[in-house]
């Protein structure tokens, strides 16, 4: 079985998007997520920082058009990342992996 992070996001204006976090074959989507571009800008901080090897934990409260919020627990430790979404949702793997991941987040967004 795959487990790879995907991290995907479909831009719908207004700084709107669907949000997507994949690890096949496990899928949560966040439809109307508000922030998004600023969402994008904060994974590509934490991508920077575990380029540098700065560890990080850290957490993001996410919110939709209608209030509804999420929080995404994020932990570097030991050259592994941990990400979980309080939905149940949970990945974890390598520095690489995710910064793959967040480059892919970052080339939807234009």
């Amino acid at each position: 079985m795959n487990k790879r992070l995907q991290l995907n996001i479909y831009l719908k204006g207004r700084n709107r998007a669907c949000l997507v976090f994949k690890r096949n074959p496990f899928l949560y989507r966040i439809n109307n997520l508000m922030y998004a571009l600023q969402f994008v800008a904060n994974m590509e901080q934490l991508s920077l920082m575990i380029a540098s090897g700065a560890r990080q934990n850290c957490s993001f409260v996410l919110i939709d058009s209608r209030g509804k919020k999420w929080i995404l627990y994020f932990e570097f430790e030991a050259e592994l990342i941990s990400l979980k979404l309080n939905t149940g949702f949970v990945w974890s793997g390598g520095p690489v992996e995710f910064r793959q991941a967040v480059a892919n987040l970052t080339k939807m967004t234009g």
